[in-house]
């Protein structure tokens, strides 16, 4: 009997043991939440110097590393010998730690990053600003408080080039009137101060110790850094009821709100109230009253390790030196309305403020209302909380006395959004001390990484903790936990995609959260948004981008689904961006004008590309090409040269050569057409011959261009009109009309010997001769053509694929009951639809749309009449934006009209370009790009 009572007891071990150990292999949904400190089963000797420097400063970038850096790493004598390089990666995949290799790449800025503020760039860049220009004790003069005064250097970390490059320092705010005491030294720059990027993707810079030269204690005056500007603009000065100059507010936090404006949880003036702030115009409102106190002056809690007593008078959410104390987290932002919801927490009580109000609302004063109980309602200073992919706050660290590592907190909490209530992990504490300096980061695969922390505060190295450690869920190693086959790496806002899954049926929510950057127990990056999504079959969901910058400022997010359990997959990374719109025309100067629209900023701009650069007026239309960072206009000169233009955004320039000259290639009789394929920009043009030319630049060619006449090396016969490109894979094509009116084609296929082919494709569908120039489309298995005809009608040729006979044509003025054609067709497809658009003869810009979805099929009208445009007299251009058609033509005086079908409110839109920029009036057809910010 004792022998089965035995053998019972091993088997229960064993089952334990089963139950609790590491879960890399589970296989069943029941998983149990664990903490392990990397490298898992190293010396403790490893794992206590694993990170390599203090991880005051770490974020998430879009390579799946987290970077982490410490400047001086609270040490004096760091700071002393300017021994500011500590800057580590992090790979999430692997959990190894990589130093940076001093020069190349370099490590760090040159400047000391300790306690600068830092924000992710729409590109998937950090940005890093400010830092500690002295020690308090070593620097000359007293007017700072026992706080360290602040630079005013900013850098990026471009995370594919893995190297760090200097940009625009931060303003003087006063460069007209220097300080006498300071010899006119630049005043300005920000230690502790809050970056935020905002709607339009520049960065918002709040508050700090500015330099030790500016006698402000209190750096008060907000900037803006401009991506597109390179540089930073500062806002107006607020007024002392808002923010005031003899006080400071170290780290504020800040969220940005879907209406665009910036809501401070931490007040900034001598109002105790909570406020916003319109990062454009710098006016500021205030939004309800501040957090309660909380934990105030006397309270047992505020004593440091040394029994000395701590004072924060107004308490931990909005204590003047003590807002690093606490944080607050924007909660998830869910279609259709994305009410806005703050969490604050780090005292006794945590609270959530309601901002739905405000953003229709200026005037709302909503209140802040306590959470459900906390199972320890005591003070946690310098926590930090997480956003999880279920839309849970995962708050870990601190310490229930001010910075008192023996009274660490080391029990993780979750709290619950939906329901308001807080889950204390008390079966699954950390072993690692987190305090003061410490941070924590949601990982790509749902894990959480933590690091960093000063014990009890203290400075130097002795005090650095630099084990890593890391938190895997309960929905970590689940078998059922939903995959991502794929999806784009890269959507605009407002976008429809797919997202393949071989779970789409049990798929319960889509979301995204951008990829985080955290200091001083705030994360001011991270930003948890609901998608919309529909199943599309049995493998695939269809999506839609959030709406706008307000809701999904640009930039790195993970993307996540949830099962119907809530069960999340692991992420994967999704560029979200928004959209520029440019239009390009000759100008009646013979000038190249530029206006475009810029979504980020809600604006429209314009300049003249032929005047900036210095080049020759042009003779002829241009035509657009888009390659990674760079903007392409091609157009044949007054000379017959085939000129271009380029805006580089890398080092933000306008460049320009000529092509014609720079491959010896002959002299143009018509306007370009351009392509692109990997390696290669390639444009096209017919000759006083009539032969279609070809220029081409290669990027891994020493010389780089190249030319032929593909006329001749096909055999083609001679054009009387422009061409028009395409491009299949493994092929390149052009079609233009001939002399004899027929609708010809030529293509390059690499996997031929030989190359060149060439058909007819009017006598090869039987379909009637060409009067003006074709327009191309691609659907899939499908290759198209439309043309006007010598009877003005707007004709259509397909190639199928999957059809034996190959060609199909049809008359789609005739199908569609449409009045005849004045002018060349353009093209434009929209999901299930593809769309022409031409002038009439009766001077309205018509349209014609197929729908694969309706019986008929064919439907017509004028948009000129629904919209009540002026008449045309060249064009149109088209453009597809999510949700709207555009187009664009030259009305009779010269003006650029644009008319938009807006598929959000079903209704047409029209405004006139030229009259809105001031923009030089036309001379010719207007062409588009569309650009991603």
């Amino acid at each position: 009997m004792t022998g089965f009572v035995l053998i019972a007891s091993l088997i229960a071990v064993v089952l334990v043991y089963v139950a609790t150990r590491p879960r890399s292999g589970a296989t069943g949904p029941a998983t149990a939440a664990r903490w392990f400190i990397v490298p898992e089963g190293a010396s403790d000797d490893v794992q206590r110097n694993y990170a390599g420097v203090l991880a005051i400063h770490a974020a998430l970038l879009p390579t799946g590393q987290i970077i982490y850096f410490g400047g001086d790493e609270h040490d004096p004598a760091l700071w002393q010998n300017n021994d500011v390089d500590h800057t580590r990666l992090f790979d999430c995949a692997t959990l190894h730690v990589e130093g940076f290799n001093p020069g190349s790449p370099p490590g760090s800025p040159p400047t000391d990053l300790f306690c600068c503020g830092h924000a992710m760039l729409g590109d998937g860049k950090l940005l890093v600003a400010g830092g500690t220009e002295f020690f308090f004790e070593l620097a000359p003069g007293t007017h700072h408080h026992e706080h360290m005064p602040g630079l005013r250097d900013a850098s990026v970390y471009d995370p594919f080039a893995r190297a760090w490059t200097r940009i625009d320092s931060m303003i003087d705010p006063f460069p007209g009137f220097p300080n006498p005491k300071h010899d006119g030294r630049p005043e300005g720059g920000r230690w502790y101060p809050t970056l935020l990027t905002i709607h339009d993707g520049s960065i918002l810079a709040l508050c700090g110790h500015p330099s030790n030269q500016d006698v402000r204690h209190n750096n008060h005056i907000p900037e803006r850094y401009v991506p597109f500007l390179g540089s930073w603009i500062a806002l107006p000065e607020p007024s002392p009821l808002f923010e005031i100059s003899d006080d400071t507010r170290l780290y504020p936090r800040v969220h940005l709100l879907p209406n665009g404006t910036v809501f401070c949880s931490t007040p900034l003036g001598t109002e105790h109230r909570s406020q916003t702030i319109d990062p454009m115009t710098g006016l500021r409102r205030f939004a309800g009253a501040a957090p309660p106190r909380d934990t105030v002056s006397g309270d047992l809690a505020l004593t440091g390790p040394f029994g000395n007593a701590i004072d924060m008078q107004n308490g931990v959410y909005w204590g003047n030196g003590f807002t690093q104390c606490a944080t607050s987290v924007l909660l998830p932002l869910e279609p259709p309305h994305y009410a806005p919801r703050v969490l604050i927490c780090g005292g006794r009580k945590a609270h959530v403020i309601d901002l739905q109000a405000i953003t229709t609302d200026p005037a709302a004063q909503p209140p802040w209302n306590p959470t459900g109980l906390r199972a320890n309602e005591e003070p946690r200073f310098h926590l930090n909380a997480v956003l999880m992919p279920t839309g849970d706050v995962f708050v870990s660290g601190g310490c229930r006395k001010f910075n008192q590592d023996r009274t660490a907190d080391n029990v993780p909490e979750i709290y619950h959004s939906e329901t308001n209530d807080w889950e204390s992990l008390s079966d699954t504490p950390a072993r690692v001390t987190r305090n003061y300096h410490s941070v924590a980061l949601l990982m790509p695969d749902g894990r959480i990484w933590t690091a960093g922390s000063d014990r009890d505060g203290g400075q130097g190295f002795a005090s650095a903790e630099l084990r890593i450690e890391i938190f895997e869920p309960d929905y970590f190693a689940r078998a059922d936990r939903p995959r991502i086959g794929s999806a784009p790496d890269t959507v605009m806002c407002g976008d429809s995609f797919d997202i393949e899954t071989p779970d789409a049926a049990s798929i319960g929510r889509v979301a995204i959260i951008r990829a985080g950057s955290v200091t001083h127990s705030f994360n001011s990056d991270q930003r948890y948004v609901g998608l919309d999504f529909r199943r599309s079959g049995d493998a695939r969901l269809s999506v839609t981008a959030p709406p706008n910058g307000r809701i999904a400022p640009p930039g790195s997010y993970l993307l996540f689904l949830l099962n119907t359990d809530g069960v999340p997959s692991a992420g994967q990374f999704v560029r979200i961006g928004m959209h520029q719109q440019h239009v390009f025309y000759r100008d009646v100067r013979g000038g190249i004008e530029h206006i475009f629209w810029d979504e980020p900023t809600s604006h429209l701009y314009a300049d003249n590309w032929t005047a900036r650069t210095g080049e020759i007026a042009a003779a002829g239309n241009p035509a657009t090409m888009v390659t990674p960072d760079q903007q392409h206009v091609f157009y044949r000169a007054t000379d017959g040269s085939i000129r271009h233009i380029f805006w580089d955004a890398r080092p933000r320039q306008l460049f320009h050569d000529n092509w014609t000259q720079r491959s010896g290639a002959p002299l143009a009789f018509g306007d370009p057409a351009t392509m692109v394929t990997p390696h290669q920009q390639h444009i096209f043009y017919r000759t006083r011959a009539g032969a279609i030319h070809h220029v081409l630049w290669d990027d891994r060619t020493p010389n780089g261009f190249f030319h032929d006449d593909w006329t001749a090396r096909a055999g083609a016969p001679l054009a009387a009109g422009d061409p028009v490109t395409m491009v299949t894979p493994h092929q390149q094509h052009i079609f233009y009309r001939t002399v004899a009116g027929a609708i010809h084609h030529v293509l390059w296929d690499d996997r031929t010997v030989a190359g060149f082919f060439h058909d007819d494709w009017t006598a090869r569908a039987g379909a009637p001769l060409a009067a003006g120039d074709p327009a191309t489309m691609i659907t899939p298995h499908q290759q198209h053509i439309f043309f006007r005809t010598q009877g003005d009608a707007i004709h259509h040729i397909l190639w199928d694929d999957r059809n034996p006979g190959g060609f199909f044509h049809d008359d789609w003025t005739a199908r569609a009951g449409a009045p005849l054609a004045a002018d060349d067709p353009a093209t434009m497809i929209t999901p299930h639809q593809q769309h022409i658009f031409y002038r009439t003869q009766g001077g309205a810009m018509h349209h014609i749309l197929w729908d694969d979805r309706t019986k008929g099929g064919f439907f017509h009208d004028d948009w000129t009449a629904r919209a009540k445009a002026p008449v045309p007299v060249a064009g149109p251009a088209t453009m597809v934006t999510p949700h709207q058609q555009h187009i664009f033509y030259q009305g009779r005086d010269g003006t650029i009209e644009h008319i938009l079908w807006d598929g959000w409110t079903e209704d047409f839109f029209r405004d006139e370009w030229t009259a809105l920029t001031g923009a030089t009036r036309a001379a010719g057809r207007p062409v588009t790009m569309v650009t991603r910010v």
